[in-house]
């Protein structure tokens, strides 16, 4: 029996690595031709960088990880190809306004539930809410910048969109469960403070602010509800945050074994690494993952940071940078 069902999960993960081969091959050809596109100067140097990105994509080992680096490489030709599919648009904020207003009723639809394993769970969920803030934004963009720039944030609006409706479309039934709410946002509240300890031995340090965005994009996640997205991005900030010399997290005695698709996702994040950073994967970012799959922290019905000091802060800036 258990000869049968590791067959059967190899056939399954040979499966999933077809389709983002497939897709890889569609991304690359719609690449090419957007080569002649009547595209702006300030974006056609994009293009290049996309070739690398798909590249890094069909290098991934494991299906996981493969589809985790599809996402970056299908949301950036689908950017430049609606670009290329509006470029009308591109010539007066007016022009923009009209094609915004004609989008509306696809970005304000309710979007389907998330399926899948929990990392297509949580790539379904982090496109989602991107695809609503990008739509919002273009449109105050074009107006103080450029209409290029509004198309193209429109264009990555939708985009995010499209994936999440690919990865909607490939995922099928999967048990792993979700994080509790209340365990993701006491290690939020953590990392963040560790990010804010650590971030004030330099304050100049522009290193913080991938760490920073992550962060931020967790807390959209969790005032929305999408569990599998924030787990994710506090990944993805704990990873970043490794990377920059942060202190290991402080992690509860009673940690178990990580398992499961963003387990998977590490080690082959991992085998491509470097050290120290191959080890830093292993031995911060897993145990840091498999942390947020424990019960509630005090069995709480419903967790409360402690409250900080009233202080008020104003930024001008744009989404997740």
């Amino acid at each position: 029996m258990r000869k049968i069902l590791l067959a059967l999960l190899l056939c399954a993960a040979t499966f999933a690595e077809a389709q983002v081969a497939k897709e890889l091959d569609r991304l690359d050809t719609v690449l090419t031709k957007l080569d002649a596109a009547a595209l702006p100067e300030d974006v056609k140097g994009v293009i290049p960088q996309t070739h690398q990105t798909i590249e890094r994509a069909r290098k991934a080992k494991g299906s996981e990880y493969a589809l985790y680096r599809l996402r970056d490489a299908f949301i950036g030709v689908e950017t430049l190809a609606f670009m290329a599919r509006q470029s009308k648009s591109n010539q007066s904020v007016e022009a923009f306004e009209k094609l915004w207003n004609k989008s509306r009723a696809r970005f304000e639809a309710k979007p389907p539930r998330a399926r899948g394993t929990l990392l297509q769970r949580a790539l379904i969920e982090n496109a989602q809410t991107r695809a609503g803030r990008l739509y919002r934004a273009s449109l105050p963009y074009a107006k103080a910048s450029a209409p290029w720039s509004g198309v193209y944030y429109l264009g990555e609006a939708e985009g995010n969109l499209r994936f999440a409706e690919y990865v909607q479309s490939i995922a099928g039934d999967s048990k792993e469960k979700s994080p509790s709410f209340d365990r993701l946002a006491a290690a939020l509240d953590t990392l963040e403070r560790d990010t804010v300890s650590f971030f004030a031995g330099n304050v100049t340090n522009q290193g913080m602010i991938a760490v920073s965005v992550r962060l931020k994009e967790a807390n959209e996640m969790l005032d929305a509800k999408r569990l599998d997205g924030a787990a994710l991005l506090l990944v993805e900030a704990r990873l970043a945050f490794s990377r920059r010399g942060g202190p290991r997290a402080t992690l509860p005695a009673d940690v178990p074994e990580a398992s499961g698709s963003v387990r998977a996702v590490l080690e082959s994040w991992a085998v491509e690494q470097y050290p120290p950073m191959q080890e830093k994967i292993r031995a911060e970012v897993v145990p840091f993952f498999a942390s947020l799959l424990l019960p509630a922290p005090g069995g709480a019905a419903g967790f409360s940071p402690p409250k900080p000091a009233s202080v008020t802060v104003t930024l001008v800036r744009w989404p997740y940078t």
